[in-house]
């Protein structure tokens, strides 16, 4: 079923210029958005980097885009850190998810978070779809020992190493643009170069999305 921006879930606003982008996380995507830009555009917004970029490149240079729908919204602030952690986003002044001010999670809503971390409330169901879900194996090493305030030892430094090796390949296939031809070394490059969000390229490769772009991956 099509999800609205009504729902709650992860986004990002991107710089349509230099790609730049901010994450973050809402329980009504939509409010969220009228949010930021009504903040931006008054030149009121708490993100000091996001408001000195908005006011340099104007509003038409910015674009609202959901990442992912998130259905149990106690869930949302784990979502925001794992694609935090994912994109390092320029914008994010804070690089932990719900320390900074901007989040507009209820205080039932943090009890609740907090609740689910400490293994209550969770049903079964839930906790099977915590568990399958995906994130990446850096991801779960910087945030455990995050947690744990402790250095990277030099085998969980191989371990991210290994990872990122791993994510690199995962997205490392050319992509061509069917109308001109052009072919592209990675997706990453290909969504720079065309200007399309990355997230959004990779759903429209992968089938998740209708591809609304003349891009398509190579077979290898």
């Amino acid at each position: 079923m099509r999800k609205n921006n009504n729902s709650s879930g992860i986004y990002s606003i991107r710089n349509l210029i230099n790609n730049k982008i901010y994450i973050g996380s809402a329980i009504n995507l939509c409010n969220r958005k009228s949010q930021h830009f009504s903040s931006l555009k008054n030149n009121k917004h708490y993100n000091t980097h996001l408001q000195k970029a908005y006011n340099k490149y104007k509003k038409e240079n910015f674009e609202f885009e959901v990442i992912e729908y998130v259905t149990e919204k106690f869930n949302l602030l784990n979502r925001e850190q794992n694609w935090i952690t994912f994109f390092k986003p320029e914008y994010n002044i804070c690089k932990i998810a719900g320390s900074c001010v901007g989040n507009i999670l209820t205080e039932e809503h943090k009890k609740k978070i907090s609740e689910s971390h400490k293994g209550k409330i969770v049903s079964e169901e839930t906790k099977l779809k915590l568990k399958n879900r995906k994130i990446s194996e850096e991801s779960k090493i910087k945030l455990r020992n995050f947690r744990k305030g402790k250095k990277l030892s030099e085998e969980t430094k191989k371990k991210i190493s290994s990872s990122n090796k791993n994510r690199i390949q995962k997205f490392s296939r050319k992509v061509i643009n069917t109308k001109t031809n052009k072919i592209y070394e990675t997706i990453t490059r290909a969504s720079r170069e065309e200007n399309i969000h990355i997230m959004t390229l990779r759903q429209y490769l992968t089938g998740k999305r209708k591809n609304k772009s003349n891009l398509k991956l190579l077979n290898k």
